[in-house]
């Protein structure tokens, strides 16, 4: 194969592969939502609230309910996922995640939270 050929061939390949990276990016990029229409089936969410209550188990998983002009959602932060410490009742934050149901209640297992 030719020099050139092959120069071509690697410049067509990094072409398909950024756009490639544009869709997927798109695709899993969290849609964000009121917390009322947060819907079973909906795989990745970014939601804004109030932090409501916060309470931290024995085990180290943090639960927060987020409250928005909408409604509230409990959210759930595994421990070791992410440092809540900073995260109180009362702090206004964005919380990405993925959207579960757990005992009949829709959930978000946070996968980032920033402070507003």
């Amino acid at each position: 194969m030719k020099e050139s050929s092959l120069i071509k061939l690697c410049f067509v390949l990094c072409l398909i592969g950024i756009f490639l990276l544009f869709v997927i990016n798109r695709m899993y990029s969290p849609t964000t939502v009121k917390i009322t229409q947060i819907k079973e089936g909906m795989n990745f969410v970014s939601v804004s609230g109030e932090v409501k209550k916060k309470f931290v188990s024995e085990k180290g998983t943090a639960f927060l309910t987020l409250k928005d002009d909408t409604g509230e959602i409990k959210v759930v932060i595994f421990k070791g996922s992410m440092d809540v410490s900073n995260v109180n009742v009362g702090s206004k934050v964005e919380v990405m995640g993925e959207v579960q149901k757990y005992k009949g209640e829709l959930e978000i297992i946070a996968k980032k939270i920033k402070l507003l």
